[in-house]
């Protein structure tokens, strides 16, 4: 997926006109209401998420509430009371705050408390059950200080123990078990490699083990290599401001989610941003906008705690909810083929899907609403072909969604998507391509609304122009009924397949070919195909034949009751029977 600014400030600098951006929205799971019930908090502080179950550390006093079936009717319990918390600290008064997140380990949630400066584990199985699993005794022991101070970036690593800075040390330690502390980056290695001895701005860990901050001193993010423990810079703060279009760059929380991405709030230009581990200055893209933020439920631009559900997830400080990113729904043309190579002159038709998500159904699509563009603005919009005669817009499981720079081969991914078809004679006049030359890539987006009026829009795929070519194989498709949609199996060499007769497909000599059209066109019979002038086979609708020389010519003819056969033996006539206060054919 593109970067939604970049791309409408390329458009800008071009002088085009844009279509809508393809940003990300969100929604909101849990309601602060669902939260709050039954106890009186200010604060929404720390949320993880496990299956269809949450857990929010609601603080000032406080608690923990346990929120059951996300998609569904939804179950609030208090897991842990405001007595329960008072109890296990031995009576302190300190509030419960885990600013960037709780975590789950195994059986547990768990948590860095910056109120008693210690580790905290609540059983998932039975409510209130709380113990400390690291004191800030056993930190003190480790560290040498004074005292301890568990400030707000921590993280559950892939072990399961817990990984936080310690503010009187200036390192960033885990947990090896009850009462038990390592260090993993020294003050002294902070020092060395980011120029100061804090990790003020998130932790977070990627699949492949590799630990992650963020350095607001030097507006910088930084990692632990997992295979030699080496550290190094992986995003300059040059590179995250090129991106944010800001003059500084801050981080909130970083989190490393299932999808192999790591997300980061960007506290500065106040925007999630994301990134492949594996390139980060290359793939860091803005992945919801503060634009998107406000506009979204929540109303507000600040995101406190990251946590997955499907996608990225976060909450906000104060009294707001859980929400979720929206990715746009994918978009796939000519599933199943990778380049979507387009013939401008093949007089067939466009297949374009628009993927289904577990977030997104395509079945709240309003068909008539949609509009096929592209995404430099030029031309107008294309609205699917409806047929008969020729396809029509149908629901099918026919591809799976991608938001990167190419394409791939990939069909169904067992959710249903919409499956449309575009003339592409339309699509050349109206989308002006035949102003582009041969070769050129032409990215496309669709834009629509739901039954429901609200708009959407989605990702952005390619087509490659091709030129129109005469190879050996060539098959001229014609009928006595213009512009009857004739389907054609296999692809042909420029991956197209059926089409408006009359029209032209290449084939590799040898190939066998199956044509297919339809029983009547225009109130007229299907009667028989010609090949090269040879009536086939009578009232066969499909025919097989083997690609044999340089030209060939397939026809298909359409005769009325009676009527003698343009070439070959005459037609019977059709018996007609009454239904339904008209005529029909009788079957036979």
């Amino acid at each position: 997926m593109k970067n939604s600014k970049l791309v409408m400030a390329a458009l800008a600098v071009m002088g085009l006109t844009a279509v809508p951006a393809m940003g990300v929205g969100y929604k909101e799971v849990v309601t602060w209401d669902t939260l709050n019930a039954g106890g009186a908090s200010t604060s929404h502080f720390g949320v993880v998420v496990e299956g269809q179950t949450s857990y929010h550390n609601l603080t000032f006093p406080g608690r923990i509430t346990k929120v059951e079936n996300l998609d569904g009717v939804q179950t609030a319990t208090e897991w842990l009371s405001t007595m329960d918390w008072f109890i296990a600290n031995g009576g302190a008064t300190s509030n419960m705050s885990s600013w960037y997140g709780f975590g789950i380990s195994g059986d547990y949630v768990q948590w860095a408390d910056s109120g008693t400066d210690s580790i905290w584990r609540l059983d998932k199985n039975a409510a209130g059950s709380i113990a400390e699993y690291v004191s800030a005794a056993d930190i003190i022991a480790h560290t040498g200080e004074d005292s301890s101070q568990v400030l707000s970036p921590q993280t559950v690593a892939p072990n399961g123990e817990h990984t936080f800075y310690e503010g009187r040390s200036d390192s960033i330690l885990m947990t090896t078990g009850p009462g038990a502390v390592i260090t993993l980056v020294s003050e002294a290695e902070l020092v060395a490699e980011t120029g100061s001895n804090s990790a003020n701005g998130g932790l977070t860990y990627d699949l492949a083990g590799n630990l992650y901050w963020g350095d607001s001193t030097s507006d910088s993010m930084y990692m632990k290599a997992a295979s030699d423990g080496s550290l190094s810079k992986v995003l300059d703060k040059t590179e995250i401001i090129a991106v944010s279009g800001e003059t500084a760059a801050g981080f909130g929380d970083i989190f490393g989610a299932p999808n192999g991405m790591v997300y980061f709030y960007e506290s500065t230009g106040d925007n999630i941003m994301r990134f492949d581990p594996a390139d980060p200055p290359g793939t860091l893209e803005i992945y919801v906008s503060e634009a998107e933020l406000l506009a979204g439920p929540a109303g507000s631009d600040a995101v406190v705690c990251m946590t997955w559900y499907g996608n990225i997830a976060w909450h906000r400080f104060n009294e707001y909810g859980l929400y979720v990113a929206q990715e746009p729904p994918g978009l796939d043309i000519k599933p199943g083929s990778c380049p979507n190579s387009f013939n401008r002159k093949s007089r067939g038709a466009l297949h374009v899907a628009i993927c289904g998500l577990e977030t997104f159904d395509v079945t709240t699509i309003d068909i008539a609403s949609v509009r096929l563009s592209r995404v430099d603005g030029i031309g107008g919009q294309v609205a699917p072909h409806e047929g008969p005669p020729g396809p029509h817009s149908f629901f099918y499981d026919a591809a799976t969604p991608y938001y990167g720079e190419s394409c791939h081969e990939l069909e169904g991914d067992s959710i249903v998507d919409l499956l449309m078809h575009f003339k592409n004679e339309t699509v050349t006049a109206i989308l002006e391509l035949d102003a582009l030359p041969p070769g050129a890539l032409v990215e496309l987006v669709v834009t629509g609304s739901l039954l429901d009026g609200s708009p959407f829009t989605t990702a952005i795929d390619r087509i490659r122009l091709v030129p129109p070519g005469t190879p050996p194989g060539l098959v001229a498709v014609s009928s006595t009924i213009p512009d009857v949609w004739i389907d054609a199996y296999p692809l042909d060499l420029q991956l197209d397949d059926g089409g408006f007769a009359d029209f032209e497909r290449s084939y590799p000599q040898t190939t066998v070919v199956t044509y297919v059209a339809p029983r009547m066109a225009d109130g007229v019979r299907f009667a028989y195909w010609e090949i090269d002038g040879e009536p086939q086979a009578r009232g066969r609708t499909a025919i097989d034949f083997e690609v044999a020389g340089d030209v060939m010519e397939a026809k298909a003819v359409f005769l009325n009751p009676g009527v003698q056969a343009i070439q070959g033996a005459p037609v019977e006539p059709i018996e007609m029977q009454p239904i339904g206060g008209g005529m029909q054919p009788a079957s036979r």
